[in-house]
């Protein structure tokens, strides 16, 4: 049970805005008399929460996903819209014109003034493109399309910090991993990851026979990630240093 509650305070952030959200919820239970409303704001929100405190609940969601996306579930419970249609109500209970402006901006402040500004987050930074992703990844695939022979099924081995984003830009771009070996828990394995992601260095001979295996047309390496050998070594040629990373071609395969 405890690491039920530890899930809640990790997802409350400060805690005001659920304050404001329980307050809503109390408000509709007393005033709201429409039956749908009721039950999609009030009583399913409630079954959930219900479930998600239960111990085997949380037990059986841990063998099958990991409790590292437990709190998934409370993103079933609508915060937002019922605070909002809470304060929407109260606003539109309020008769005095003149106390409405009042009313609407207290609401807007309560909101406002419950929760952090994410920007200070150190999670965040500044977008570096439109599509608020690496550029590194935009060039980088932008290179491998370029030269590619205009193939648009070109299999690719990227650094881990890469992966996410590659898919979002271009599906025309395969990799032989990924999001699945991001997440330990998922147990996915994979032998061209295992390679890639060797700890302190990679074994460049690994690498290449890994990569080989799994058709990969490029290898894409850091410029400062530790490797034993020049994969060049093993049949790639190193092409290009582009926003710091070396992207090896192996010219064994055809692109498909």
């Amino acid at each position: 049970m405890s690491a039920i509650f530890e899930v809640i305070r990790l997802y409350m952030g400060t805690g005001y805005l659920l304050v404001l959200y329980a307050a809503a919820v109390v408000y509709l239970f007393l005033r709201e008399k429409n039956k749908m409303v009721r039950l999609f704001l009030i009583w399913l929100p409630l079954l959930i929460l219900v479930v998600f405190l239960l111990p085997p609940f949380y037990f059986v969601y841990g063998k099958i996903e990991g409790t590292e996306t437990y709190y998934r579930i409370l993103w079933m419970i609508p915060v937002g819209a019922t605070i909002a249609y809470a304060g929407g109500k109260l606003f539109a209970s309020i008769k005095n014109m003149k106390l409405r402006p009042i009313a609407m901006m207290l609401l807007c402040l309560s909101v406002v003034f419950t929760g952090q500004a994410v920007y200070g987050n150190i999670n965040v930074s500044k977008a570096e493109n439109r599509l608020h992703i690496p550029q590194s990844v935009v060039d980088i695939s932008d290179y491998i399309l370029s030269v590619s022979d205009g193939s648009r099924n070109i299999m690719v081995a990227m650094p881990s910090e890469l992966v996410h984003f590659v898919r979002q830009y271009d599906i025309g771009i395969r990799m032989p991993y990924g999001r699945e070996m991001l997440v330990a828990s998922w147990g996915f394995d994979n032998e061209v990851y295992d390679a890639m992601e060797r700890p302190e260095e990679i074994c460049a001979k690994d690498l290449a026979k890994a990569a080989k295996d799994a058709r990969c047309n490029y290898i894409v390496l850091h410029q400062y990630r530790a490797i034993d050998e020049d994969l060049t070594e093993y049949g790639y040629e190193k092409q290009v240093l582009l926003d710091g990373y070396y992207i090896y071609y192996d010219p064994e395969f055809e692109f498909l």
